[in-house]
């Protein structure tokens, strides 16, 4: 009985064989202007949700929480909706501002702020610089 062994030698020369990796993006996501009047919607609605739920933390904890989580409800607890992100831009024991971006609207956003935010604290809008008139109430750029 004859038994045959193959041996596979693998040579690594430098700079001869190398990893070679590619990658092609589609085009730009072409959104409806009514889905987009949804998607600010629910960032706008994220931002209100989100004054909520710093008021309960404040008023659990005497303070105000500084890191927003999803799955801590030690921290300001809160979900966004899917593809939103919420950022506090700022926050001191008594203020605070934050702002709202979608993964499917890049360059436009929500912001809002709370308390006695000082005018150079206020964050602007991403595409039109706006910033929020009534405390609490978003505003966001339109596309």
């Amino acid at each position: 009985m004859r038994t045959t062994v193959s041996l596979l030698v693998a040579l690594c020369i430098p700079g001869g064989l190398q990893a070679q990796t590619s990658s092609v993006t589609g085009p730009e996501m072409q959104i409806s202007p009514e889905i987009a009047r949804l998607l600010l919607a629910s960032m706008a609605s994220d931002l209100r949700n989100l004054v909520t739920a710093r008021e309960e933390y404040f008023s659990n904890n005497n303070r105000c929480g500084r890191t927003l989580s999803r799955t801590d409800r030690a921290q300001v607890f809160i979900v966004p909706s899917p593809g939103v992100t919420l950022t506090l831009t700022y926050v001191t024991t008594t203020t605070w501002a934050g702002r709202a971006n979608h993964a499917w609207l890049p360059g436009i956003s929500c912001v809002s702020a709370v308390g006695g935010v000082a005018p150079s604290r206020i964050p602007g809008t991403r595409s039109q610089g706006l910033t929020p008139r009534e405390e609490g109430n978003p505003i966001c750029d339109q596309p």
